[in-house]
């Protein structure tokens, strides 16, 4: 009898070990969801004892009877984690749900493990991961959900694999991002002197918020400004918007409060845009310099600009200027300087030649 009870004992706890589809199992104070067997997959969907310093996501993980491959981070996983300083992401990840490391603002490094099969990696992810200063997108990454970086602030540089399909300004909003590097392989993206543009570089898709640009000439070619492209980009005083521009979307130019003066040579019979009241400066005193003022501010009366003449030439007209009158320059890369300098400078969004 005592061994029909200890025989009986053995097999209820075995039992227990097994654990189905929707089990959760606990190991180094980690927590799984079961998700699949069959093959036996888990989803890491938090802890016991808040992690610190480095968090390793590892392919498998071992409950004592069987081995699950550890596929995906549930939603937020660790969520408000400050403690976690690194983590690295495993080989079998799929997913990176929403909001699984926002605010471990002590995270100063995230590293993927090469050749693994991470395709998604949903919004908020690593939002205000504050402490970031670069992050290498692995390859094979599809999709990138909005502010999935956002608020960033010391998040310097992305790199951007050729697999990568699905991102927008959004994906990166408010971040501290100087310049963004894509693959060359990449059909959808490219990158031009750190600014993120569509493959053909004719859709500016996010200019680098963090960059210290006080005025920025749209390079000639590009025919619209995507969703946010210019999102806070707080540094920004003078943008100038070619004569090939004809669409310019919702939000652009949103908190770019800093901007007093746009010029703008695109047509507006050949122009759409789609503009939020908070962009540019409070009550209209950002000035959009164009060649006809009333065609612009009866088709345009909803931007938040006041539309003024005074448009310089033509922005690829060239001009001699003396040294010594002007004082709102900038050089090609956009960085405000003390004087004009021989050659060609931008001078109040014109460009001219000094001798």
């Amino acid at each position: 009898m005592k061994r029909k009870i200890l025989l009986l004992t053995a097999l209820i706890s075995t039992m227990t070990a097994w654990a189905g589809v929707g089990s959760i199992i606990s190991v180094n104070n980690l927590r799984y969801k079961v998700t699949s067997e069959n093959p036996n997959t888990v989803e890491l969907i938090g802890y016991e004892v808040m992690p610190s310093g480095t968090l390793t996501v590892r392919p498998t993980v071992n409950d004592g009877v069987k081995s699950y491959a550890i596929t995906s981070i549930c939603d937020k996983a660790f969520l408000r984690c400050n403690d976690i300083t690194k983590v690295f992401i495993g080989r079998n990840v799929t997913k990176i749900g929403k909001s699984a490391f926002q605010y471990c603002s002590g995270m100063t490094s995230l590293s993927f493990v090469k050749d693994g099969q991470l395709t998604n990696i949903d919004e908020y992810a690593f939002m205000e991961c504050s402490s970031l200063t670069s992050v290498d997108i692995p390859a094979g990454v599809q999709s990138i959900g909005e502010y999935t970086f956002g608020y960033c602030y010391d998040l310097k540089s992305v790199s951007i694999p050729a697999s990568l399909t699905n991102c927008n300004s959004l994906s990166f909003a408010c971040s501290g991002i100087w310049t963004f590097n894509v693959d060359i392989g990449n059909a959808n993206f490219s990158a031009k002197d750190g600014v993120l543009f569509n493959k053909d570089q004719t859709t500016i898709v996010c200019f680098p918020p963090g960059r210290n640009n006080h005025s920025y000439t749209i390079p000639d070619g590009v025919t619209c400004i995507g969703i946010g492209a210019f999102g806070r980009c707080v540094s920004l005083e003078s943008i100038t918007i070619p004569y090939s521009m004809t669409r310019i979307e919702d939000y652009a130019f949103i908190y770019c409060y800093n901007v007093t003066d746009v010029y703008c040579y695109a047509n507006p019979a050949n122009l759409t845009w789609v503009e939020d009241p908070k962009s540019f400066m409070e009550n209209k005193a950002t000035k959009c310099h164009v060649n006809d003022v009333a065609a612009w501010a009866n088709r345009f009366y909803h931007v938040n600009v006041t539309f003024v003449g005074g448009l310089p030439a033509g922005i690829d007209d060239l001009s001699v200027v003396n040294s010594q009158e002007k004082s709102a320059v900038y050089n090609f890369s956009g960085l405000r300087i003390n004087n004009l300098r021989k050659g060609l400078n931008i001078v109040d969004g014109r460009k001219v030649m000094v001798k």
